[in-house]
């Protein structure tokens, strides 16, 4: 695992700014430290802002911003609101020297994973910064829920979906079959829970290597909070707002590209637990791993492309092949021949009819 030290040792390469405030002297025990993580977001990062500052709390919190070197006047933005609060926000300035790739895209990781290492809270709250909240008690319902149920390491709840002018899309993004709570193994399972709704305990001391490896680095973390106790849904709080727009890191992305990141992110999570010799849960998420990778492999076809189709038939084969489970390789590949016929041959000779 690579606490603050390590984690800076390991990725920085300039150091942080940490614009002026006053938060440590105002706030020095907060009970509550919200996460609010930014880049490119100049039309959305006031609702963001305005949604936390809104919060009614009989209890002290702190604001922390990591913004990622924006040219769009986000970075603006935000020292304007760190100006009229330095009571409350805590603004990092970071740069793009630092910036962590993930298969070969700039993320937000650095910053982001900085700013949780900061946070002095007993609890984090998420926002990323197009996102907002609509609750003015939500820190306070979710904090109360946590104080009351030490079994419990975090708190989630529903959000509506909106595009970029705040037209609504969903009334509801969460599954129902995930409005209920989760037992501890279950959560270490990484559920479908809402980012912009999370609220959890601040126990971890730090990230294991392959989590800087994901670009789902939310299923990564609730994961790991899931070794700590049970998750809680909480019907009782307004739903949150997430954005659609043109810009956003995951909800404009094809559904193939989704599945290869989730299958790389499976992929990584099975890695940390074989470290701690957690078999039940490697062969859970191992499983989970090849299942997408499979639909790689359909969708690739359905959408023609062949490249990403072989790469993910060849990966299930040596997996298969490497733990002697040779039975299972050939009929996945008589299968996969099949559905090539099926949706590539036959298709074209349809087409030629």
């Amino acid at each position: 695992m690579l606490d603050f030290e390590d984690f800076k040792r390991e990725y920085q390469e300039v150091p942080v700014e940490e614009y002026p405030n006053n938060v440590l002297e105002e706030v020095p025990e907060p009970l509550v430290s919200v996460h609010i993580s930014t880049y490119q977001h100049a039309d959305f990062i006031r609702d963001c802002l305005d949604g936390v500052l809104m919060q009614e709390t009989d209890f002290p919190i702190e604001i922390l911003i990591g913004e990622d070197e924006s040219d769009d006047g986000t970075r603006e933005i935000c020292k304007e609101y760190a100006d009229r609060h330095p009571d409350k926000i805590r603004l990092f300035l970071h740069r793009r020297e630092n910036n962590i790739k993930i298969h070969n895209r700039p993320t937000g990781r650095f910053q982001s994973t900085y700013t949780q290492f900061n946070c002095r809270g007993k609890y984090i709250a998420i926002c990323e910064g197009d996102d907002y909240w609509t609750d003015p008690k939500k820190l306070q319902k979710q904090v109360g829920f946590l104080e009351n149920n030490p079994e419990y390491v975090l708190s989630h709840h529903d959000a509506s979906i909106v595009n970029s002018q705040g037209g609504l899309l969903e009334s509801s993004k969460l599954p129902d079959k995930n409005k209920k709570d989760f037992q501890k193994e279950d959560v270490i399972k990484g559920p479908f829970f809402l980012t912009l709704s999370l609220c959890y305990r601040n126990i971890l001391e730090g990230y294991p290597i392959e989590y800087f490896k994901v670009l789902n680095g939310d299923k990564f973390l609730i994961s790991l909070l899931g070794q700590h106790g049970m998750g809680g849904y909480q019907k009782d709080v307004k739903p949150a707002t997430y954005r659609k727009h043109p810009n956003s890191m995951w909800s404009m992305k094809s559904d193939i590209s989704k599945d290869k990141i989730l299958s790389n992110t499976l992929f990584n999570i099975k890695n940390y637990y074989a470290r701690s010799g957690c078999k039940e849960i490697v062969d859970y998420f191992e499983k989970k791993y090849i299942k997408k990778e499979k639909s790689v492999y359909y969708r690739g076809l359905r959408a023609g492309k062949y490249k990403e189709s072989v790469a993910s038939l060849i990966l299930v084969v040596k997996h298969y092949f490497s733990k002697n489970r040779y039975v299972e390789a050939i009929e996945y590949v008589f299968e996969s021949a099949r559905l090539f016929y099926e949706i590539v041959v036959r298709k074209r000779m349809l087409n030629r009819l």
